[in-house]
């Protein structure tokens, strides 16, 4: 005897739904040219501007929090890049230069630190995504510590 296969209408409607979308999904994608979003100004092979600008950049890489971020980086890429950043110059309004570091993807650039450095000083500032302002490196790095206890 022949068994018959019963859906419920929400069932049915449901396979309906999902083959509609993955046909009409396919159907559009067909002969796409992948999209890039990351601006020209996320691009990371410009060389800085100033002799400052590079004395920030190699300050910062120094640190074990940046090390850490482009070894992990190096291997998420296969030693093809490691960390990449941005850069914003002071201005009237803003006195630091602000540093995004993080992994410059296809899709996206994904921040991973957001570093302000007073020109003059060097003083290093770190944004704290957790409680959500600017503090000074050696304060963030003690916040840190406490987090991962």
């Amino acid at each position: 005897m022949r068994k018959l296969l019963y859906l419920s209408k929400a069932q049915l409607l449901y396979i309906i739904l999902a083959c509609c979308c993955c046909f009409s999904a396919c159907k559009n994608n067909k002969n796409a040219e992948p999209v890039n979003e990351i601006s020209d100004s996320l691009k990371t092979d410009k060389k800085p501007e100033s002799d400052r600008e590079n004395k920030i950049l190699d300050i910062l890489s120094k640190l074990p929090e940046w090390e850490k971020a482009n070894n992990y980086i190096d291997s998420l890429t296969k030693h093809k890049h490691g960390l990449s950043v941005t850069t914003e110059k002071p201005s009237k309004d803003k006195p630091d230069y602000y540093i995004r570091a993080g992994y410059n993807g296809e899709e996206r650039f994904e921040t991973y630190f957001h570093f302000y450095v007073n020109p003059q000083t060097f003083e290093i500032k770190i944004m704290d995504l957790v409680d959500g302002d600017i503090v000074p490196l050696n304060v963030w790095r003690k916040r840190e510590l406490k987090r991962n206890k």
